[in-house]
């Protein structure tokens, strides 16, 4: 499982601005054949992509971890600021729209 110290310590390189130390970060654990590992890198580096405007990295990532239940979910893609860079592109409308409610629950009356 890539650890959330490593997925951190990535995020802080990239917010500030180097992408090359962040992805050096975690690209050692792209390696472990572990299905959630691989998975959780690939939300990691999205994450690398968005913060450090690197749309195609951030979007082909995304594009993975969104097939398989992680971490990732709806209302993070909606209203995270994380993600502001890539709003508007219909690829990642698309990754939200997969990951939307079918429905939402009724309350009990």
């Amino acid at each position: 499982m890539l650890p959330y110290s490593l997925s951190s310590l990535a995020e802080a390189y990239a917010l500030e601005g180097d992408k090359d130390r962040a992805i050096a970060t975690v690209q050692p654990t792209q390696k472990e054949k572990d299905a959630v590992t691989a998975v959780e890198f690939s939300l990691t580096m999205a994450q690398i992509g968005a913060l450090t405007s690197d749309k195609e990295m951030a979007l082909t990532h995304l594009a993975i971890a969104a097939q398989t239940p992680t971490s990732l979910n709806y209302g993070d893609l909606k209203f995270s600021p994380l993600w502001d860079a890539l709003r508007g592109d219909p690829r990642f409308e698309k990754i939200v729209a997969l990951l939307a409610p079918k429905a939402f629950p009724q309350p009990v009356k």
